[in-house]
């Protein structure tokens, strides 16, 4: 008879008591760390999976990522070496 994992791990918890031993505490994680940002997530990007938030789904005004879209467009559609003047009216 072929034993599936759920029966193998009450076995081993059946031998611990009987044995008189108690199963290794699994270690105590460290805390989270202290962030001064109002919000803040970090996902695994193949499975999505959310590792850290903070805030991570209240919402929130995309400032800084319409800063970082600039930037992206500027460095891949910009003429890096062309010099712009903007007006001081603008």
């Amino acid at each position: 008879m072929k034993k599936g994992p759920a029966v193998a791990a009450c076995g081993l918890a059946v031998a611990l008591l009987l044995f008189g031993k108690t199963a290794a505490a699994a270690p105590a994680l460290p805390p989270p760390p202290h962030l001064g940002a109002a919000a803040a997530i970090l996902m695994d990007y193949r499975t999505g999976q959310v590792l850290f938030e903070q805030n991570g789904y209240r919402r929130r005004s995309p400032a800084s990522t319409t800063k970082i879209m600039t930037a992206i467009l500027a460095l891949k559609y910009g003429h890096l070496n062309q010099v712009v003047r903007i007006s001081a009216r603008a």
